[in-house]
């Protein structure tokens, strides 16, 4: 750098001689490799280029680093706040190549000499290669973004380190190994996003540890184990998925303490056991996801209480006993997913006369009994309406002629009997009725207008 740089600074006294020394260092371990690989493997098609570096202007010329796209630095001395970008060298505070076609790996001296750092943005990019050790040197850093490469490698346990990061994420890339426990020491973390990885071992019970943290995204990996009590601590997160891992054992009745959640997405594990009725307690809840798991037991009526629940899905599991009828409490609900279950009795006309918002009802393979109630026909914002593979009967209520928003009703492979109402089949042409089956194959059902019968 002393020889090259057009700057020619002072290798004895200059102050930020590493600092730029650093910065081209991730130059020629991204642009200028991705460069030579081209150069040796051209594309077979002379109309398509190689990607590299989308932004670069004045990387590597004679222009202060606090000029270099990207990246800026302390303000001057009696300049305004916001002049933080300006043709000198300086301490640099924020490096920002955000989606701007960056290959290569990630050289360990951004992390030793850029110790002024407070934002690191390198996401939606192609970096490859492991996340080097020497991250927890970073330790002014606040803000960073990984996430959307090609990382490997495990996330180093330096993080730890990190006392001022607000937000780590490095999700959907290829890191192995561990959740590190001493994320648990990131006192100041509020957002840690580390889904869509390889990641296996257990949920750290560290989390519980991080006072401020507010989301949580741990999902889409291979973490085993049960869901840590200590989670139910977190009184601020609002924002907790550790779905499609591989969690065994229970839903903690602990999480009913998080009073701040809106979100709860616990979906394709193996968690069995009941639904906690101490779910109920949390009424900032919006969505709740429990699907594709083992759990047993009836509904909680104490759900009823969620009056902001938004998306109930709990389809795919061992549940048994009726659908309560507090669930009318639930009044803007849009999506409730209870098929493929093992529930019994009657569909509770209370409780769908109170889902006055309800879009999709999925009620399909269980074991219900009694009639269609008519107090469907009043959802008017319903478009999906599955109730088929159940033990239901009576006749299709003509009610239903109210759904004018109604895209798909199934109803077959029930008891149900006599004629689907003209005034249904006229959804077709005058509404948005697309879908209709019932068991008029069989003659159980007359049905003019069905596009499929059973």
């Amino acid at each position: 750098i002393a020889d090259v740089d057009p700057m020619r600074l002072d290798v004895r006294t200059d102050l930020f001689l590493m600092q730029r020394y650093a910065l081209a260092v991730l130059w020629h371990s991204t642009y200028e490799r991705a460069r030579v690989a081209d150069e040796a493997n051209p594309p077979d098609d002379d109309t398509m280029e190689y990607l590299n570096w989308d932004d670069s202007e004045n990387w590597m010329t004679g222009s202060g680093i606090c000029l270099w796209s990207g990246v800026s630095c302390h303000r001057r001395h009696g300049s305004p706040p916001d002049e933080i970008r300006y043709d000198n060298n300086n301490g640099v505070t924020r490096l920002n190549l955000t989606s701007n076609d960056v290959r290569g790996t990630l050289p360990r001296e951004i992390f030793t000499a850029l110790t002024d750092l407070r934002v690191l943005h390198l996401d939606g990019n192609e970096l490859t290669g492991t996340i080097p050790s020497e991250l927890g040197n970073l330790g002014r850093l606040e803000q960073l973004h990984l996430g959307s490469n090609f990382f490997s490698g495990t996330l180093p346990s330096s993080a730890g380190r990190l006392s001022e990061c607000r937000y780590l994420f490095a999700g959907d890339n290829y890191l192995t190994g561990t959740v590190p426990t001493e994320i648990g020491r990131m006192s100041s973390l509020t957002e840690l996003g580390l889904h869509e990885n390889d990641l296996t071992g257990n949920v750290p019970t560290e989390l519980g540890l991080l006072g401020r943290l507010d989301s949580a995204y741990l999902d889409s990996n291979g973490l085993s184990g049960t869901v840590p009590t200590e989670l139910g601590r977190l009184r601020s997160v609002t924002d907790l998925r550790l779905r499609r891992n591989e969690l065994t054992g229970t839903v903690p009745t602990e999480l009913g303490n998080m009073e701040s959640l809106e979100v709860l997405y616990l979906d394709g594990n193996g968690l069995g056991g009941t639904v906690p009725t101490e779910l109920g307690r949390l009424g900032n809840l919006d969505q709740i996801f429990l699907y594709k798991n083992q759990l047993t037991g009836t509904l909680p009526t104490e759900l009823g209480l969620l009056s902001d629940l938004d998306h109930v899905y709990l389809d795919h599991n061992l549940l048994t006993g009726t659908i309560p009828t507090e669930f009318a409490g639930l009044s803007d609900v849009r999506d409730l997913f209870l098929y493929n279950n093992r529930l019994t009795g009657p569909i509770p006309p209370r409780a769908v006369a109170g889902m006055k918002d309800l879009v999709r009802l999925r009620l399909h393979n269980n074991t219900l009994t009694g009639t269609v109630p008519s107090e469907l026909g009043e959802l008017s914002h319903l478009v999906e309406l599955e109730l088929q593979e159940n033990g239901l009967g009576g006749r299709v209520p003509s009610e239903l002629a109210g759904l004018v928003n109604l895209v798909t009703l199934k109803m077959h492979s029930n008891g149900i009997t006599g004629t689907v109402p003209e005034s249904i089949c006229d959804l077709q042409s005058r509404y948005r009725l697309d879908e209709i089956t019932t068991d008029c194959a069989s003659g159980g059902v007359v049905c003019p207008c069905c596009t499929e019968c059973v």
